[in-house]
């Protein structure tokens, strides 16, 4: 039975997280977010909602529950659109798009994780890139795009 009681604050807000349930208000821009999510801003969001937005930052801000099941929405919501973006990634790859390529063997771990800073004339920066990819023909990009296509096209099987 003592094992019942919560020990610390961290299990007391996960007992009370648990336990937590949206206002009406809250469950309203949850549910349009959920349908709408990621094509429109917080303020949209809110106005659609019927709700200020500074209300809605308050949530964020004050109760701890509400800002917790947010992020969680946020990122379960992205999750659920990342397969789409890795489409549309692989397509753009597919074209020949030298960016979406080498951003695909970025993600899919087949590059190390040095940096390298390629400066303009006036020695200001222009671009940081993966230090492997500065190397990179355009060959071995092409052959690195085909290869996260198989990767890509065995992991929808």
């Amino acid at each position: 039975m003592g094992d019942l009681i919560p020990r610390s604050q961290e299990e007391l807000d996960e007992l009370e997280y648990q336990n937590w349930v949206p206002k009406l208000k809250q469950k309203n821009v949850v549910d349009l977010a959920q349908s709408v999510f990621p094509r429109m801003t917080i303020a949209t969001l809110c106005r659609r909602a019927k709700i200020d937005p500074s209300t809605f930052h308050k949530w964020i801000k004050h109760d701890k529950c509400f800002a917790r099941f947010w992020g969680t929405l946020h990122q379960s919501i992205a999750k659920n659109h990342m397969a789409g973006c890795v489409a549309a990634l692989v397509r753009k790859a597919e074209s020949g798009d030298v960016p979406a390529i080498r951003l695909m063997a970025e993600l899919a771990g087949a590059l190390g994780p040095n940096r390298v800073e390629i400066s303009g004339p006036d020695g200001k920066p222009l671009q940081t890139m993966n230090a492997h990819l500065v190397a990179l023909s355009t060959e071995a990009l092409v052959k690195i795009r085909d290869l996260l296509k198989e990767v890509v096209q065995e992991s929808e099987k």
